[in-house]
């Protein structure tokens, strides 16, 4: 029977993983998981806590590097899947000679902490970490255009460099609706037929940028007196970002909706999809959007640009320009038209980047490592 393990550094990001093992314990795989806290709900057949921490200078992270070497030398796997670089880290570094036994390792790397753009506290910590560990990787997947290029122009070592968009969208739960089913979802949750929606889907943390957004509202809604906006998350900054909506007298337009499990519902009664965010791996609210049918307006940084092209299915902005972002906006509000084929593009495109493709290509790459029984695999690679 094949054997996997997947693992990150907290239990909160176990949903990077959970198609994956869905469809590998369908396929008859025992797949386990390892992060620092409890699962509450798991897909996998066991559960290791493995005290891992977010910080790469944490005297944990070297409990965790034994906790990881007893548990691979025990039970040895076939595939190792590393999610979250810290973890990821010290994951690698323990799976020394467990490689060296046949088993590989998989690290999906889902947006690189040094990017274009990125603090330079970053570029010093982080960048030195992924370029050496990648030799200890037999497949460093990356999510964005960006990611991929600079790990292969700066030659990193790891046996195979591949460009997979692993965090697809679930098209059975978001997909598009006719005009009569968006008016009843619209006057289920308290919107006017003609109300201009904006949604924007995302946690309430600083990068996420939900600032700017507010900071536009007071003069958009000039232009567009119909206009609401949807924010639907939890986190942190949210009751900030409810005091800056009063201090700038649009609170009667901005509702916060905090967490939700209709989110696909919520989209399907919007207009327009929005993401100011200033650094993404690969959007997934982009994506959903994209599913339900709406054209997205988003900043131009990398893990948007990899999915929405300037009046083809969306609308790009310089990152915090208020202006573009704006015009952006007011143009699809005068065109319906506009609005319709943007949005018909933009479902056309979501196949490219669906949960079933994204677990297709992932099956694809565990079976070529499959190990035999006499612990060789189906196939091997060069980088």
């Amino acid at each position: 029977m094949k054997k996997i393990l997947f693992l990150s550094t907290v239990a909160a990001s176990g949903w990077l993983s959970e198609p994956f093992m869905k469809m590998l314990k369908e396929q008859g795989w025992t797949v386990h998981y390892a992060c620092r806290d409890p699962l509450k709900e798991s897909c996998c057949d066991m559960f290791f806590p493995v005290c891992f921490s977010r910080n790469p200078y944490n005297f944990d992270n070297i409990r965790a590097y034994r906790q990881m070497k007893k548990l691979l030398n025990r039970e040895k796997y076939d595939i190792i899947h590393c999610n979250t670089p810290i973890a990821s880290m010290v994951t690698r570094l323990a799976a020394r000679a467990a490689r060296k036994a046949g088993t590989k390792v998989i690290y999906t790397a889902h947006g690189f902490h040094f990017y274009k753009g990125a603090p330079l506290l970053n570029w010093v910590v982080y960048y030195p970490i992924e370029k050496l560990m990648a030799r200890y990787t037999d497949c460093l997947i990356t999510v964005n255009n960006e990611d991929y290029r600079r790990a292969v122009a700066k030659k990193f070592k790891a046996k195979q460099i591949k460009q997979v968009s692993v965090i697809g969208v679930d098209t059975d739960r978001f997909f598009p609706v006719d005009e009569t089913e968006k008016q009843m979802l619209r006057v289920s949750n308290g919107y006017n037929e003609n109300d201009f929606i904006l949604i924007y889907v995302a946690e309430f943390i600083e990068r996420k940028n939900h600032i700017f957004l507010i900071n536009t509202l007071h003069e958009l809604r000039k232009a567009i007196l119909s206009l609401r906006i949807v924010f639907a998350g939890i986190g942190r900054l949210q009751k900030q970002m409810i005091e800056e909506c009063v201090k700038r007298d649009v609170s009667d337009i901005v509702n916060f909706v905090g967490f939700r499990n209709d989110v696909p519902r919520l989209m399907q009664m919007a207009d327009v999809v929005v993401s100011p965010s200033k650094q993404e791996g690969l959007a997934t609210n982009v994506m959903e959007g994209m599913a339900t049918g709406l054209p997205v307006v988003c900043s131009a940084i990398r893990g948007h640009v990899d999915l929405i092209v300037d009046y083809k299915n969306g609308k790009i902005f310089g990152l915090d320009r208020s202006s573009e972002f704006s015009n952006a906006i007011k143009e699809l509000y005068d065109s319906i038209s506009l609005r319709m084929q943007l949005g018909a593009n933009a479902a056309l495109g979501a196949a490219e980047v669906s949960l079933t493709k994204a677990c297709g290509e992932m099956l694809d790459k565990y079976l070529s490592y499959e190990r035999l029984s006499n612990g060789k695999h189906v196939s091997e690679y060069t980088s």
